[in-house]
């Protein structure tokens, strides 16, 4: 049987990442992006839904944008959040990762 876990979302200077649940940021607390799990547009995730259910989703990305302040200069920011698409009563909404739990294993991106 499959292991599936929680993610957390880490922030590393306003790139927002997902990361399994307690693995979001360095030993020193601290966002870190190499955290990041590898998912990308069409990969395949076996997920479970709050109630229980279990299946397998292709992963759809969201572009996000955001401004991140330092020092009296702003910087534009953009990421991509990985999610799923699910039907609700004839609309097709996005929902994040962070929102189901996902399958155990997948690689970080510091850690191919």
């Amino acid at each position: 049987m499959t292991e599936l876990r929680k993610l957390e979302r880490g922030d590393d200077w306003g790139h927002v990442y997902f990361a399994y649940e307690g693995e979001a940021n360095s030993e020193s607390g601290f966002g870190n992006a190499s955290r990041r799990l590898a998912i990308n547009a069409g990969d395949k995730l076996k997920i479970r839904w709050p109630n229980g259910a279990t299946q397998t989703r292709k992963i759809v990305m969201r572009q996000f944008h955001t401004t991140v302040s330092d020092m009296g200069h702003s910087y534009p920011v953009s990421y991509e959040l990985p999610g799923i698409e699910q039907n609700v009563r004839g609309v097709i909404t996005w929902l994040p990762l962070d929102a189901v739990e996902v399958e155990a294993g997948i690689a970080t991106v510091g850690r191919r």
